[in-house]
């Protein structure tokens, strides 16, 4: 029922003003003259009295009118800047550098490199393009850290990047582990192929607590394990004409084989040898003697330590070489391709010297970087100036202890530092002593 008043009401309006349009519009423009003309007498009568509100009116109304006009050009509110006029408040951009990472072999660009600044971080695009934040609060020394799954890890310091646009990375070792084998004839009675199988997981966790090295799964590592047993003939496993006829191994860059046999003297010979599988070259081979009540699994550990140890680079970051320094300072450095059971150490050798002194033991942090935040250079004797290198070492759990017990006199007794000759445990690959850095104590 309410549709249809408002139809009938809708109706009647509009006969209404059709029927009397004229008169509608005449009545319309009368009233509107009349409100006019009431209008226009009024303020002629107003201000033909000399009103004494009127200059007070007026200036008012000149007042509101400049306030106007002022507020509108000169004096508009933030909120109603155009877009286009309003002044950044966000922070500065930061100053970055551009540079490409590139695989060192391939020369292809690498995407999705993390590559970590200071508290900043960038991330390199499908080119291996990426912009290194070098803002004014990053400190001189800090370091450039670049991550990617598939690449060892790589460290510079700021100027080093500076001078560089152009960075080439080394992919991680794709590694498989052989089981171990044995000469005809020679092999322990307790050693079941079960338990072969258990030593080359031993050697596989080992193997695999070093971030360098990425292994293969099972399943890639048995096909290639049966397609070398297939064509080795007469031959080794680790042969160089027998890894070659695998091809490319299915992505799988270097091998780790072991041969275990019994000795004569009765003792057991554990021998691990790592292979480059794509040169078909043995990179490095050691062995390990087992005493009578040594266990296998620990043989097999030290043995993959040792394996590990013939790529292991300890590299100082900072200082750079012939930085001028006091009686002490602070270094830091990275290590990779660590061996789990070997210790890192700093030494100060004085320049024309042979004996070592060591410095205090260095923590190493999960992703390789180290600090030795008080390095001694020297004593209040030394006249300077005088020339030192500071040399990072690799030292095993035998030299680690003689290290340690030398200190232990040393802070007993002052006189005890005469030094140490690590050059003597080097020659019988107990330690290993490498290329540090050289300092002018200078004060």
């Amino acid at each position: 029922m309410g549709w249809v008043f408002l139809i009938l009401a809708v109706l009647s309006i509009g006969l209404a003003v059709g029927y009397y349009p004229l008169n509608f519009c005449r009545v319309f423009v009368n009233f509107c003259c009349e409100a006019i003309a009431t209008l226009f007498a009024f303020l002629a009568d107003f201000f033909g009295r000399s009103n004494p509100l009127v200059p007070l009116i007026i200036a008012i109304t000149v007042f509101l009118a400049i306030s106007y006009f002022t507020f509108k050009v000169d004096g508009t509110s933030e909120r109603q800047v155009p877009e286009d006029r309003r002044q950044d408040t966000s922070p500065s951009v930061l100053t970055t550098i551009p540079v490409r990472l590139f695989d060192e072999i391939s020369s292809e660009p690498i995407d999705h490199a993390r590559i970590e600044i200071g508290q900043y971080t960038a991330y390199s695009n499908s080119i291996g393009a990426a912009g290194i934040p070098l803002d004014d609060m990053v400190l001189p020394g800090t370091v450039v850290k670049i991550i990617h799954p598939q690449y060892i890890t790589k460290y510079l310091t700021k100027d080093s990047i500076v001078k560089a646009d152009t960075i080439h990375c080394r992919r991680k070792y794709r590694l498989i582990v052989v089981d171990w084998e044995y000469p005809n004839n020679t092999t322990p009675k307790q050693l079941s192929k079960s338990r072969l199988k258990s030593l080359r997981r031993t050697m596989e966790r080992q193997l695999a607590s070093c971030h360098e090295f990425n292994l293969l799964a099972e399943s890639l590592r048995d096909k290639i394990v049966e397609e070398l047993y297939k064509i080795r003939e007469d031959r080794d496993l680790y042969d160089p004409e027998t890894v070659t006829e695998v091809g490319d191994f299915w992505g799988a860059t270097h091998g780790v084989f072991g041969e275990i046999r019994k000795r004569k003297s009765g003792e057991i010979e554990l021998k691990g040898y790592f292979v480059d599988l794509a040169k078909a070259k043995m990179l490095t081979s050691q062995s390990v003697v087992l005493s009578a009540p040594t266990p296998l699994d620990d043989a097999c550990t030290y043995l993959a330590d040792l394996l590990i140890s013939h790529f292991t680079e300890i590299k100082v970051l900072q200082p750079a070489s012939g930085f001028q320094c006091g009686s002490s300072l602070c270094v830091d450095g990275y290590i990779l391709f660590r061996p789990r059971h070997s210790y890192v150490w700093l030494s100060v050798l004085p320049e024309g010297h042979h004996l070592h002194y060591p410095q205090l033991p260095i923590t190493i942090e999960k992703d390789g970087r180290w600090t030795a935040p008080s390095v001694s250079v020297g004593n209040d004797r030394v006249e300077v100036p005088a020339v030192f290198h500071i040399k990072p070492i690799l030292a095993d759990p035998i030299v680690h202890k003689e290290i340690r017990e030398y200190l232990e006199k040393v802070k007993i007794d002052k006189r005890a530092s005469t030094g140490m000759d690590l050059t003597k445990w080097e020659r019988q690959r107990k330690c290993r002593i490498y290329e540090g850095i050289r300092v002018i104590r200078s004060r």
